[in-house]
């Protein structure tokens, strides 16, 4: 009985002797650090504004700057301002010789008839869409109307003579048609529609043409 009670008494001593330490270690804690402490200031920081408004969105461009739309707008091709060549005339150009020798307005739709001579000594392809090209007196361009008008069926081979018809919509008269040689030949050939060219004859590599143009 005597060893059961000193063993209690020392059960209760380090009871006792852990819960003094205990005590001891939360008394010496540091506190935790309070909410103002932990808040950073802030890089850039943001300062209120009560008086501030929400402005609402506008699409017009900035001060100083032309109208988006207008921007945006392409500009009027300026008037072709070369050498102009007169109907039934024979130009030489890069080892070809062409002539105008007919035309035909008819409502804003214009058929032309060329000759072309081929002095190469390969075929020349001619195409409606790169080798011919329209403008109307006011800059404006008319549009290629390849369905109406067979152009030139095929290549013309060395030494040929080939005739052929480029047609245009929305062409005005006293509009200029062109003709460039190849893709890389800058100078173009002009010829002026006018209203109204009286028949000519005209002889084109041995080829006798009467030259027929007609207006609206």
């Amino acid at each position: 009985m005597r060893y059961v009670a000193n063993g209690d008494a020392m059960s209760v001593k380090h009871w006792l002797i852990f819960l003094a330490v205990l005590l001891a270690l939360v008394a010496c804690a540091p506190p935790p650090p309070s909410s103002t402490e932990t808040d950073l200031p802030s890089a850039n920081p943001v300062e209120a504004h009560p008086t501030d408004t929400a402005r609402p969105f506008s699409t017009a461009p900035p001060a100083g700057l032309p109208h988006l739309a207008a921007a945006a707008r392409p500009p009027r091709p300026t008037p072709f301002q070369g050498p102009i060549h007169l109907a039934g005339e024979i130009i030489e150009i890069d080892n070809q010789q062409i002539a105008l020798y007919g035309a035909k307005l008819d409502g804003g739709d214009l058929t032309a008839h060329f000759i072309i001579k081929n002095n190469t000594q390969s075929e020349l392809t001619v195409s409606q869409l790169i080798s011919f090209s329209a403008q109307n007196p006011d800059g404006t361009l008319p549009v290629t109307d390849i369905v109406s008008c067979p152009g030139f069926a095929a290549p013309i081979p060395p030494g040929g003579v080939e005739k052929g018809q480029v047609c245009w919509t929305s062409f005005q008269a006293d509009g200029r048609v062109f003709y460039r040689a190849n893709l890389f030949e800058q100078q173009l050939i002009a010829w002026r529609i006018p209203s109204a060219i009286p028949e000519m004859e005209i002889t084109f590599q041995g080829v006798h043409l009467l030259a027929h143009f007609q207006a609206d």
